[in-house]
């Protein structure tokens, strides 16, 4: 998986993933270690298919282990959210980053 969430943040693709029971779509950002753990922080764009909504979008960390059925989208992203940019949090190491 290492590989292509790399592949996915350097070509700014979308990606599909199972966390917690859901199917997600989502731009990830930023990849790497935070409290000893790998994580991705992703911009999710729906839930399970639902429309996009305020519960559905929005900032999320998932831990790396948690991630199953990873799958690069032919659709891609602009890259940095701009603003929200911000809510990055501070990363022990990062493997790669959206620019």
């Amino acid at each position: 998986m290492d590989a292509r969430i790399r592949e996915a943040i350097a070509l700014r693709r979308l990606v599909r993933l199972r966390y917690h029971g859901k199917s997600r779509t989502a731009e990830p950002h930023d990849y790497g270690v935070r409290s000893g753990r790998a994580r991705l922080l992703v911009y999710q764009r729906s839930a399970d298919g639902e429309a996009p909504s305020a519960l559905s979008t929005g900032w999320r960390d998932l831990l790396l282990d948690q991630i199953e059925d990873f799958a690069l989208l032919d659709e891609s992203f602009a890259g940095s959210r701009g603003g929200d940019h911000s809510r990055h949090v501070r990363w022990d190491t990062v493997f790669a980053r959206v620019t």
